[in-house]
């Protein structure tokens, strides 16, 4: 059977969740041919480079994404928030270039427009422009380096090194195959999009700038716990180990997923770890 690895990403839908997955055929596969794959995912939280907002964001996800013979690809789909009456929550299309340098690096370059609700309560949501850069290196273990410029009401940089080994566990029959696809990916970047988030935030809540959504008692003096965050500075921003489970049956699979994102000591996000789970389907033809 032509064996189809699954590429998990941190990031990115991007820059959805972190974690996606598509179809990649074997370095030694056959001449290329035009493939479509189809995904779904559940997740219960929201995941941007390892942070959240500062509520639960459970979505359901679907994309299809077509990739030629001459390594360009287009993709679309969306989500929607499981908390949100209208929908979607969120569209996006896609587009780019796959490149074969030699038998162990590739490049892969792209562009992804987003369109979020009007009042988004996710951290991307104020920059829905995406452009990414990511190099791979295929030796004991599958090295990738991406670099993603966000921009749209701010601008934003994120470079994300991820280090990930396929481990076959088991063959039940001739057309399947059971593994894992443990990763740890480190995530640096800027984070003018939070001061963005928080502002959006205090607007939904209807609330003025110096205000929060929890007042103290009148006649008694507030306690404040200042915490100076520098948005333009490149910093370490999240640590996050990542253990898929896929059970591929011919030319579908299925996917159980556990994330656990630590955060570095200068990330403005409220939560300091985070635990994603994610369930999906992907189908290629």
């Amino acid at each position: 059977m032509k064996t189809l690895y699954f590429l998990i990403a941190a990031l990115a839908v991007t820059q959805l969740f972190g974690s996606v997955a598509c179809f990649a055929q074997e370095p030694d596969s056959t001449a290329r041919k035009t493939t479509f794959t189809w995904t779904t995912l559940l997740s219960n939280n929201a995941n941007y480079y390892g942070q959240t907002a500062s509520e639960k964001l459970p979505f359901a996800y679907t994309d299809l994404r077509m990739l030629t013979t001459s390594g360009w690809h287009i993709s679309a789909g969306g989500y929607q928030l499981l908390k949100e009456n209208s929908a979607p929550s969120e569209l996006h299309v896609g587009t780019g270039f796959e490149f074969k340098l030699n038998k162990a690096l590739s490049l892969n370059i792209g562009y992804t427009r987003s369109f979020y609700q009007k009042e988004s309560p996710l951290l991307q949501a104020s920059n829905p422009n995406n452009v990414s850069a990511e190099l791979g290196f295929s030796h004991i273990f599958q090295t990738d380096l991406e670099g993603d410029y966000n921009f749209g009401k701010e601008n934003d940089v994120f470079v994300t090194l991820t280090n990930s080994k396929i481990v076959n566990i088991h063959s039940f029959t001739s057309k399947d195959l059971l593994y894992i696809k443990p990763n740890i990916a480190l995530t640096t970047g800027t984070q003018r999009y939070y001061t963005t988030y928080l502002e959006e935030k205090e607007r939904r809540l209807g609330l003025p700038g110096f205000l929060d959504d929890k007042l103290p008692p009148v006649n008694q003096k507030p306690e404040y716990e200042e915490t100076t965050v520098e948005s333009t500075g490149f910093k370490m921003l999240s640590y996050n180990f990542q253990l898929p489970l896929i059970w591929q049956y011919g030319n579908g699979a299925f996917l159980l997923s556990y994330q656990l994102s630590v955060l570095g000591k200068n990330a403005a996000a409220e939560q300091k770890h985070n635990s994603f789970f994610n369930v999906g389907y992907f189908y290629q033809f």
